[in-house]
């Protein structure tokens, strides 16, 4: 069992080692994994500080762009809402002029009825 396994090491030493674009592509794969992962730990650290956690280490330019980035975002919200809320309302007012006009429909295919009858 000890000589199957070691065997199969041997081997996939030999493959690794045989394909250059192979080792390129891993090293690659690496990294790109590494990046992720600075990046990830980057974007952590800034969302933990734009949540208030661990302020205390910040200096005053560190916290007037924070102060700045939740501005802006604040601001984009709000943007949002108010162009929500102006599409709620044309819905609003279309879905009254919808009905408004099923009404005065049906008022005049009472009309035409009572016309056709006499």
């Amino acid at each position: 069992m000890q000589s199957t396994i070691e065997r199969y090491r041997e081997h996939v030493k030999d493959v690794e080692t045989d394909n250059p674009e192979l080792e390129q592509y891993m090293q690659n794969l690496k990294h790109d994994t590494e990046n992720m992962a600075k990046k990830i730990e980057l974007l952590e650290f800034s969302q933990r500080k734009l949540l208030g956690q661990g302020l205390s280490s910040c200096s005053l330019d560190e916290l007037l762009e924070i102060d700045s980035q939740l501005e802006k975002s604040l601001k984009n919200i709000r943007e949002r809402k108010d162009l929500l809320t102006k599409q709620i309302i044309v819905g609003q007012i279309f879905q009254e002029q919808i009905e408004q006009l099923k009404e005065r429909e049906r008022q005049l295919l009472e009309e035409n009825a009572r016309l056709c009858q006499k």
